[in-house]
């Protein structure tokens, strides 16, 4: 018996077309449908053209640096926008096909916290 299902969702066409599915699927099946967003780390992160230039030429790895104050800022009020978007999009997809959801947003890499 499946009990929940788990979607990873950032409002692209694929995510919500994956939604969609898993929508239909808990309904069928009486799950809970768990919708996941990822806040990307590397969205609050930069490299500069030198480093990354240097780095590049000795072999080294790049090593990102935090953004500026005031972007770091600007970042973390853009995604934080964003998820809240994305959550009330994920409710109303839930509400629509007629699931009971819970919306998750973590702060990670994607490919790492979804896998």
């Amino acid at each position: 018996m499946i009990r929940r299902i788990l979607v990873a969702f950032d409002g692209s066409p694929s995510s919500e077309a994956a939604l969609s599915i898993a929508g239909s699927l808990a309904g069928l099946t009486d799950a809970e449908l768990i919708g996941l967003f990822v806040e990307d780390q590397s969205r609050f992160m930069h490299i500069s053209l030198g480093a990354a230039v240097l780095q590049n030429a000795v072999g080294e790895p790049m090593i990102p640096m935090p953004l500026p104050p005031e972007d770091l800022i600007a970042a973390e009020e853009e995604v934080e926008e964003e998820s809240k978007a994305l959550y009330e999009l994920f409710q109303d997809r839930c509400q629509t096909a007629k699931v009971r959801g819970r919306f998750l947003s973590l702060h990670g890499i994607p490919e790492e916290v979804i896998s």
